[in-house]
């Protein structure tokens, strides 16, 4: 069997937020200068459809839901860099939020889209084929990590969405973002392929590597015709 060819290797990566060593300086360090001039995301993927997702329970006493517009601002007191009109934007885009709430505050949340978005560190829209789901935006709360909120609430999340039918779950990943990969391999997501993008002084280059048999979605500038911000309105990548 032929190994994967999108694996990344943990050499270089950005922190994970963990106490920091010399070792992980320097490894940051090493992804921040690499990645100012090349950058890769890798993408992901996970079926839906007809398998059974495994349920987890979280390490805390929390309930899982669909952000609402009146809970915008307990959102804002758990992504305080968020600002509501960015929140107001996703949700007029047709993006949702699911969180994890812990009595009346939110701890862990991930945005999802169904259609075109943007992806800023790429600096490219991602147009998402029909049946497929987008997550981005993922976070946990520094005092909630560790305990199995992520896993439980993408559980939900997963669940939520294959009893609305759509067949596959994708996410795009910097190749640097080691421990994000990891959590998502171990979630039962696939890296089928890899987004390439080298800064030039004008408009930089981009192209796309696959594992065998794999076609990634389509990806393009949001100068190109047919092509515009205003249909990926508040989206954003941020894995």
């Amino acid at each position: 069997m032929t190994a994967p060819r999108h694996r990344p290797t943990g050499r270089l990566r950005f922190s994970d937020g963990s106490k920091p060593s010399i070792r992980g300086i320097a490894r940051e360090l090493g992804a921040r200068v690499v990645t100012t001039a090349y950058r890769r995301m890798l993408f992901m993927s996970y079926p839906l459809r007809g398998i059974r997702i495994p349920v987890y329970n979280a390490g805390a006493d929390v309930s899982f839901g669909i952000l609402e517009p009146k809970d915008i601002d307990a959102y804002l007191r758990f992504r305080p860099a968020t600002s509501g009109r960015e929140v107001e934007r996703r949700m007029l885009h047709g993006d949702r939020c699911f969180v994890s709430w812990l009595s009346d505050n939110i701890v862990d949340a991930c945005w999802t889209a169904t259609s075109t978005v943007y992806v800023p560190y790429m600096r490219r829209l991602l147009h998402i084929p029909e049946g497929d789901v987008y997550s981005y935006d993922s976070f946990t709360t520094l005092s909630h990590r560790g305990r199995g909120l992520y896993m439980a609430r993408n559980s939900f999340t997963a669940r939520t969405h294959q009893s609305e039918g759509l067949r596959r779950s994708i996410a795009l990943v910097a190749y640097e973002n080691y421990s994000a990969w990891l959590i998502l391999t171990r979630s039962g997501l696939k890296t089928l392929g890899a987004y390439h993008y080298l800064r030039t002084p004008l408009k930089g280059i981009y192209w796309e590597t696959t594992e065998p048999g794999q076609v990634l979605p389509l990806m393009t500038s949001p100068r190109e015709p047919g092509t515009s911000m205003a249909t990926a309105i508040g989206a954003a990548s941020k894995i």
